[in-house]
């Protein structure tokens, strides 16, 4: 670096040292900001002048200010952003640009304390940058260097320039800026740049008006203020800041010997106006007449489509014509059927721009898949929509997932917020198909649609697990025991990733709650969240979730000591005489309350508890007495008797003489939890049938139920293993429980657990049964007693 350089750069620093010292005591807005930019615009002239000293014969290149820097909006520690673009590259042009960034990196960094950023760009970079880099590059203008490059650039940027996807990215990025400051310009403590009515708006009105064609306007009255304010708070706090808390405004209250409180109305004010300013200027997307690209114009707020467009061009720009406050046409040109990738832009829409979009026609073109769906009558009478109605209203509860649902954090970690939408868009088209499940062929679908719209492999792949797979967790929610660990260890195997079962665990709470109002419980919302937890540490750790039965015991007693307990001899001696799956699938605390449960029981004796879990509308019923052949059968008689609605029921016999049964049962009666007369009743109606007092055929026909009905059945799967799971799907109704228990009790099985819930018109039930001297059960034999008694 010569020395008349480092003359230059001293002097420059005196000047801008100057430049503080008036604003400090003749505050100003613009105008001082241009004479700082100025100075900073000599500098790299003369860092300019030292590099073509030593590189005589460089290709044309031209430093050109970007961002706020190109606007002449340079505040006291405002950063610089500069882009070096040239014709073309060169071996000789990119050592030179070293050259250059590193004398310039010691002029503003070391010798004037100023950040500063480059980039170099190509026409060539244009079709891929990003709308913030586009936005930089509006602001542009020539410091140095030649000016053809540049003139060549704003050409090429302005060809084909993405005016609605601009729009919308500049949209949207303005209100994510306002949400996570202030949505107000009324405030107290404001920020001066992203706020409501902070000089983001102003610069947005521009950005606005550029991309439709328009002329950039200088700062107005407003933002001129704002940029007054903002100067002086950088130069009062030595640092680029934007927030203006109380303690700063105090200080520039003093600066501008005013009033603090006078001070801030003035500031609100100023925020005000420019935030009016900006919300006017959005009309200029509806009012104006303006070109969105190669194959749209704006007319009189109207998006008109030209005729021979590409058709999946075509939707994606509907899409963001829409977005932006266009009219879609009620009748689109002719087009030309080409789709790709740019289709997604499109159907991932919110749902509200994809039912525009559909009313168009468009889709029975380019997606004739989802236009068969539209009015086509869904197989269930549990459904309240057609398939594509439905569609969209689970898409529609998609997108209301957000703060305060227990959803809202699985969404937040998705890597790709868009898969769940595109997922259930897919997840019914398949019911359009006579043929076979509808999760079936709409894996087909899928991939018929991704291969004609050249959708990356991975996500053609993604889309078909989940289409095929969509039912999977709502069938284990309504009939496996998810508090089994060998039920999350089968389920966590079939889950490719932790992405998935993210997207999954969306997907079948937005599915099952759109189907109809009454359908989605609080149960069942339980359920499927426990089902994610327990499952997602072991996909994401890939290890298995069994732990040995010491391992349970340990924790057991940690939390007796916990609590204070002084029983832990008792406790471990109870431990000891409980199945290794109760240890395993029962809590900490849970297992305590029938610890204590358990001592109280004497011979001959029923203990029965009531807990009322009314975040789910259920009654949990706890019953602890001695074993004896039939118990589980009478006691599910007498909730039959009372029409009680079970959902889930749990099993243990503890190995004891004599040995102690500890079983629970989540009722409830209309949907809600027990009435205190009807727990009087059942507790009366448990003592009576369990002492012998009364049979369950005496109290079923006293309550006017036929204990000899038949049980009609849809489906019933026999899972190999043990215990052995019953998966069973009959029409709804009460007594499925009992009737179905009857059948097992008969072979001579014992039930561990069990499951019920009810599921597009009908009821599923899922029981894990073993025969109580470990014995193989005879399955054929199980099966035909199942068959032979049904009706």
């Amino acid at each position: 670096m010569s020395e008349r350089f480092k003359n230059a750069t001293q002097s420059i620093n005196e000047r801008r040292q100057e430049l503080f010292a008036q604003l400090r005591a003749q505050p100003s807005g613009w105008n001082w900001c241009r004479k700082l930019s100025a100075l900073h615009d000599e500098l790299w002239r003369e860092l300019w002048s030292e590099i073509t000293q030593e590189f005589s014969n460089l290709p044309p290149l031209s430093i050109v200010a970007t961002g706020g820097y190109g606007r002449q909006e340079m505040s006291p520690s405002s950063d610089i952003d500069v882009a070096f673009i040239p014709l073309a590259e060169s071996p000789e042009l990119d050592q030179a640009i070293r050259i250059l960034f590193r004398n310039a990196h010691d002029a503003f960094g070391r010798a004037l304390g100023v950040r500063l950023s480059y980039v170099y760009r190509l026409a060539a970079d244009l079709p891929g940058l990003d709308s913030i880099s586009l936005t930089n590059l509006l602001d542009a203008r020539l410091i140095t260097g030649s000016s053809s490059p540049f003139q060549n650039f704003k050409e090429a940027l302005w060809q084909d320039f993405p005016t609605a996807e601009f729009l919308n990215a500049k949209l949207e990025e303005r209100r994510s800026e306002t949400e996570r400051t202030h949505t107000t310009p009324l405030v107290t403590q404001p920020n001066l740049k992203h706020g409501a009515g902070g000089l983001r708006d102003f610069h947005c009105y521009n950005w606005i008006g550029l991309a439709i064609g328009e002329r950039a306007i200088p700062p107005t009255a407003a933002a001129d203020q704002l940029l007054l304010y903002r100067n002086l708070l950088h130069l009062l706090s030595g640092k680029l800041q934007d927030e203006l808390n109380f303690a700063r405004r105090d200080e520039l209250a003093d600066a501008l010997q005013t009033d603090p409180f006078v001070l801030g109305s003035n500031i609100a004010e100023a925020l005000t106006q420019n935030h009016n300013d900006f919300l006017h200027g959005l009309r200029r997307l509806t009012d104006n007449r303006y070109s969105l690209g190669q194959i749209a114009d704006a007319a009189r707020g109207e998006i008109r489509i030209n005729t021979g467009a590409q058709a999946g061009q075509a939707a994606a720009l509907l899409a963001q014509a829409k977005t932006i406050g266009l009219e879609l046409p009620n009748q689109l040109p002719a087009l030309t059927p080409q789709v790709g990738p740019e289709i997604l832009s499109a159907v991932a829409s919110p749902t509200a721009t994809l039912r525009a979009i559909e009313s168009t026609g468009i889709f029975e073109m380019i997606f004739p898949e989802l236009s068969a769906c539209k009015s086509l009558m869904p197989g269930d009478a549990s459904h309240r929509y057609t398939v594509l109605e439905h569609t969209l209203q689970a898409m529609e509860e998609f997108e209301k997932i957000g703060p305060g649902s227990p959803f809202a954090e699985i969404r937040n970690e998705l890597a790709d917020p868009n898969l769940p939408s595109l997922a259930l868009l897919f997840h019914d088209l398949g019911k359009a198909i006579p043929a076979g499940h509808h999760q079936d062929t709409g894996a087909v679908i899928v991939s018929d649609v991704a291969a004609r719209w050249g959708l990356e492999s991975s996500l053609k792949s993604n889309l078909i697990w989940l289409v095929q797979n969509h039912l999977l967790m709502s069938q284990y929610i309504r009939v496996r025991d998810i508090d089994h660990p060998d039920t999350i260890t089968e389920f966590a195997a079939q889950m490719p990733n932790l992405e998935l079962l993210r997207v999954l665990t969306l997907l079948t709470y937005c599915d099952v709650r759109s189907v109809s109002p009454e359908l989605w419980t609080p149960v069942q919302q339980t359920y499927l969240l426990s089902l994610y937890e327990r499952a997602a540490p072991i996909i994401e750790s890939n290890e298995n979730p069994t732990e040995v039965e010491s391992s349970a015991i340990r924790r057991v007693l940690s939390t007796a000591r916990s609590s204070g307990n002084t029983s832990i001899q008792d406790i471990e001696e109870f431990l000891s005489v409980m199945p290794t799956r109760y240890l395993l699938s029962t809590s900490e605390e849970t297992i305590l309350l029938h610890h204590q449960l358990f001592n109280q029981v004497e011979s001959e004796s029923i203990i029965v508890t009531f807990q009322d879990h009314r975040e789910l509308g259920l009654t949990e019923i706890t019953l602890v007495t001695p074993d004896r052949p039939g118990l589980l059968l009478n006691i599910l008689a007498a909730l039959y008797a009372h029409n009680l609605s079970i959902q889930n029921l749990r099993c243990a016999t503890s190995e004891s003489n004599p040995a102690i049964i500890i079983d629970s049962f989540f009722v409830s009666k209309a949907g809600s939890t027990l009435p205190h007369h009807l727990r009087q009743r059942l507790d009366i109606d448990f003592n009576r049938i369990l002492k012998g007092e009364i049979t369950a055929t005496q109290l079923l026909h006293s309550k006017g139920k036929d204990p000899e009905r038949k049980q009609q059945f849809f489906t019933l799967e026999i899972t190999e293993r043990n215990p052995l799971i019953l998966e069973i799907r009959a029409p709804r109704g009460r007594g499925l429980a009992y009737r179905l228990a009857k059948v097992i009790s008969e072979q001579g099985l014992s039930i561990l657990t069990a499951r019920l819930g009810q599921w597009a018109g009908s009821a599923s039930a899922g029981f894990y049964v073993v025969h109580p001297d470990d014995q193989p059960i005879n399955i054929p034999s199980l099966r035909e007693a199942f068959l032979s008694s049904a009706d």
